[in-house]
């Protein structure tokens, strides 16, 4: 049973006992962790309380290799129960690493959408921006508001406009039908935004200033 456990809870960055059980479905997941810490078996307590712990970087990579050789089919399927236990639990931001790892775009897509506006309130745009760049452009261009999302937060803070005004307008045209509009944009207008992207590009002049607004997702 050691042996499931430790193999089942490698594709996992932290362990609590709740997660455990339903990743792996052996149950005893507490007395299973308490075990292995007296044990010394590399895992490693986090916080006073003891209530999540982590296997040893070197060992976790070490066991995640060795399931994958043996049982490569379950790995997507642990990945697939961490996610939802990690959703259902309100640790959202888990949920869509799992989600990616166990190749269900479209799940991460929903998930990433519902993300925005409570990263970016607590100054996580850097890592709502890793998220929405690890999906496959073709789920990207099936949801509107990633579009929207993937053109504000990636390709215009790297000048590529004309590449974010497309994917915007495609966008809105998803949207136009319903007669909804993008989040994000003022008054559905992406052409707009672009419009003062290019405006407030740094001057070819050292005297201009090459302030430019923040662009809110």
């Amino acid at each position: 049973m050691t042996r499931a456990f430790l193999l089942r809870t490698s594709i996992l960055d932290r362990l609590s006992s709740p997660l455990c059980d339903a990743v792996t479905g052996l149950g005893h997941g507490q007395t299973t962790l308490e075990n292995l810490e007296r044990m010394n078996l590399l895992m490693v307590p986090l916080g006073d309380q003891q209530r999540w712990h982590r296997h040893q970087h070197l060992f976790a990579g070490f066991l995640l290799e060795r399931m994958r050789r043996e049982n490569p089919a379950v790995v997507s399927r642990l990945h697939q129960k961490a996610g939802e236990w990690h959703e259902s639990n309100g640790t959202t931001p888990e949920a869509v690493g799992h989600a990616l790892a166990a190749g269900d775009f479209e799940r991460a897509g929903v998930m990433i959408e519902g993300l925005r506006d409570s990263m970016t309130t607590r100054g996580e745009l850097p890592a709502l921006v890793r998220m929405v760049k690890s999906l496959p452009q073709e789920v990207l261009r099936s949801r509107p508001n990633l579009c929207n999302m993937y053109a504000i937060a990636v390709l215009m803070p790297a000048s590529r406009l004309d590449t974010a005004e497309a994917w915007l307008r495609d966008a809105e045209q998803m949207l136009s039908v319903n007669g909804e509009e993008l989040a994000g944009t003022r008054a559905g207008r992406p052409a707009r935004a672009i419009e003062v992207e290019k405006v407030n590009q740094p001057s070819p002049r050292p005297e201009k200033s090459s302030a430019r607004p923040t662009l809110l997702l």
